[in-house]
């Protein structure tokens, strides 16, 4: 993100040298302001993801990790968004996008100082409003792939987040067998897959708190005619059931709204996907609280149908 445009030494030239090269990676005062009130209008909130990789590099060709996290541009932003009319749409922030895949940083205990500062920036920043009636944004992360990844991350970072969170596909779009996760068991198990993180989160979260930040059937932009479509739905509806077993998983962030063959509306057309409508079912007619196990039909005939109870919402 850039939001100063008053030119600065060092950060502020590099990440505008950048922006000047593609403007669609940045973001503007103008953008953050649209976004804002499009949060408010919608009766929605934002988690937003600050950069965490390219604020610790020597230069911008150089190698992640470098360095201490310059957490400059990030204040502005934060100060930026403290100060406008729309701050309580903003739920909260994480810090860094799948950080531990592929090695891309070594330094556990430099992105836990990381953490550490934003914490500060938030406290002080908001603090400085003089505000009662703006609520302070959380912190979320690590924002890593996979149960497995951050079970390891909590241990370090659990005291310093408020929110798990991590980010969970079940294949490759490029994957011609990815059609057979619309009808497989894989994700019923998903609450006894997951006993380890639930133990990580209770052991190192003051608050036991989890949700799955990114997700879809299929990373790489999803599948065109099957992430898209009907058949889609049918993994969709058994996952949403199987988080709801899953405690303390609360929240499931869908990718994504518009863009790639996952989307929740089309990019072309700009209609709804069948997802988008379980996604509004869900939410209009299921309840917070699950009840009785997950059931299945012993008939040789039916071993792909499942029964999830849910007590009906508000």
């Amino acid at each position: 993100s850039t939001i100063s445009t008053t030119p600065l030494v060092g950060e502020a030239n590099r990440l505008a040298k950048a922006c000047s090269k593609n403007r669609q990676l940045c973001l503007t005062r103008q953008r953050w302001d649209e976004i804002l009130k499009f949060a408010h209008d919608t009766g929605g909130r934002i988690f937003f993801t600050l950069a965490y990789l390219q604020h610790t590099r020597d230069d911008e060709s150089g190698e992640n990790d470098q360095r201490d996290w310059d957490s400059t541009n990030a204040k502005q932003l934060l100060q930026y968004t403290a100060q406008s009319k729309y701050a309580n749409t903003v739920f909260g922030f994480e810090l860094g996008n799948e950080l531990t895949h592929k090695h891309k940083i070594q330094n556990i205990t430099r992105l836990v100082h990381a953490y550490e500062e934003l914490r500060y920036i938030i406290d002080e920043t908001w603090s400085a409003t003089n505000d009662k009636n703006k609520h302070k944004p959380k912190i979320l992360g690590p924002a890593s792939i996979g149960p497995s990844q951050t079970t390891k991350l909590l241990k370090a970072l659990g005291s310093h987040i408020d929110i798990a969170t991590y980010h969970k596909y079940h294949g490759g779009g490029k994957d011609p067998s990815i059609i057979q996760h619309a009808k497989g068991t894989s994700i019923i198990q998903h609450p006894r897959n997951f006993h380890e993180l639930s133990n990580a989160v209770n052991k190192y979260m003051d608050k036991p708190e989890v949700w799955i930040g990114e997700g879809a059937m299929a990373y790489n932009s999803g599948r065109q005619n099957i992430t898209d479509s009907f058949v889609g739905s049918f993994w969709f509806t058994n996952l949403l059931g199987a988080i709801s077993k899953s405690r303390p998983h609360t929240v499931y962030c869908r990718q994504a709204l518009v863009g790639g063959y996952y989307e929740l509306i089309s990019h072309e057309t700009m209609k709804a996907r069948p997802d988008y409508w379980i996604a509004h079912l869900w939410k209009r007619l299921v309840g917070t609280k699950s009840i009785g196990p997950i059931l299945s039909p012993s008939r040789e005939d039916s071993p792909d149908e499942y029964t999830f109870g849910c007590c009906e919402g508000p």
